[in-house]
């Protein structure tokens, strides 16, 4: 008798854990839909999904995390900042986070703020494959801040007219940084 209670209460336990992992998994439908949006290259709807999966579990660190690099896909770095910096504050020693985060300052010229993010990853993870790239990153925001520092404030020239000025070519539109033989430079892709 005693061992049918035993295996009773085994298997009951056995069911419980069962139903909580399996609840855990796929538990964000609108995480998995974003994703898939993603994949089918619609970028609006990944992002209106990935908002609707970090309402519904704010401190989702997945969900925050690949609102991140949705927002940074869609140029909106203030958002993708946003999203990284809530993601630190769940988990603070978040390594992949934090260079996340320093990437889109980097991206953004903000060096000081990419530094920062940097150093923490090289705290957090001497030795990892990212501190060693973050170090690499480090010198590179060295060199934009002096380079941005001795460059004229306003009216910087660029190929195809002064940046931020309407370029007649474009219709009005202001000039962007431009590639050799005329071809606008894309934004750089950030590593997640």
């Amino acid at each position: 008798m005693k061992n049918n209670v035993r295996k009773l209460f085994v298997s009951v336990l056995f069911l419980i854990f069962a139903a909580v992992i399996f609840a855990g998994c796929g538990g964000n439908k609108h995480l998995t839909k974003s994703r898939d949006l993603f994949r089918d290259k619609d970028l609006k709807g990944a992002i209106d999904e990935a908002k609707l999966a970090v309402k519904q579990d704010p401190k989702n660190t997945e969900a925050l995390s690949f609102l991140g690099k949705l927002y940074f896909e869609d140029k909106n770095y203030d958002e993708s900042i946003d999203a990284y910096k809530r993601e630190i504050e769940v988990v603070p020693t978040d390594i992949q986070a934090h260079y996340n985060v320093a990437k889109v300052y980097k991206e953004k010229a903000a060096f000081d703020d990419a530094i920062v993010h940097f150093k923490k990853v090289i705290e957090l993870n001497p030795k990892g494959k990212l501190a060693r790239e973050s170090e690499k990153l480090i010198s590179e925001c060295e060199s934009g801040k002096s380079s941005a520092a001795s460059a004229p404030k306003q009216n910087q020239q660029v190929a195809g007219g002064v940046k931020g000025q309407p370029d007649p070519k474009s219709g009005g539109k202001p000039s962007q940084p431009q590639k050799a033989g005329g071809q606008k430079t894309p934004p750089k892709n950030i590593d997640f």
